[in-house]
């Protein structure tokens, strides 16, 4: 396993050449094939030896390219990677979208918001997604109906500061 490479701050790529043939594409995507017959990175112990050096080669390849050009080449080439997306970009990924797994939820405070949706999909059932409740919206209802607290201990509760 290699370590992540970085572009720039906060932008990240996982790269993970398992096998012989995802080095072999890795060094080729690369354009790096002298890579391939350098005794320092002969095979996977070889590699894990001079895992600084190797990190240094990647990280200087990856940071000409955008972590989604990086990705797209490797994938291309059959090298297991992944860019690192944080939740904006997660919202906006254009895969995600048309895969209707980013859901909009009317929020009370913030109005329609988007969330990743459930993420084992099933062809019979959907998972119904709803806005996380405001501080202290369910209260009263826990409080009477959970916790069978009468309406009059809940009025001193509210009267006292002691619920909102």
């Amino acid at each position: 396993m290699y370590p992540c490479a970085p572009f720039e701050q906060n932008d990240w790529i996982y790269i993970m050449p398992i096998t012989s043939g995802h080095w072999d594409a890795l060094c080729a995507a690369m354009d790096r094939t002298d890579l391939l017959v350098d005794e320092r990175f002969a095979d996977m112990a070889a590699r894990r030896i001079h895992k600084d050096e190797l990190y240094d080669i990647v990280c200087s390849w990856t940071s000409e390219r955008s972590k989604h050009e990086a990705m797209q080449t490797l994938g291309e080439a059959g090298v297991p990677c992944s860019a690192i997306l944080d939740t904006r970009e997660l919202h906006r990924d254009p895969h995600l979208t048309q895969r209707n797994f980013v859901k909009m939820v009317e929020h009370p405070g913030h109005g329609e918001v988007p969330l990743l949706g459930f993420a084992p999909r099933m062809s019979e059932s959907e998972v119904e997604l709803k806005a996380a409740p405001l501080l202290g919206q369910h209260t009263q209802e826990v409080l009477l109906q959970d916790l069978a607290i009468d309406e009059g201990r809940f009025a001193k509760l509210k009267n006292d500061g002691v619920v909102e």
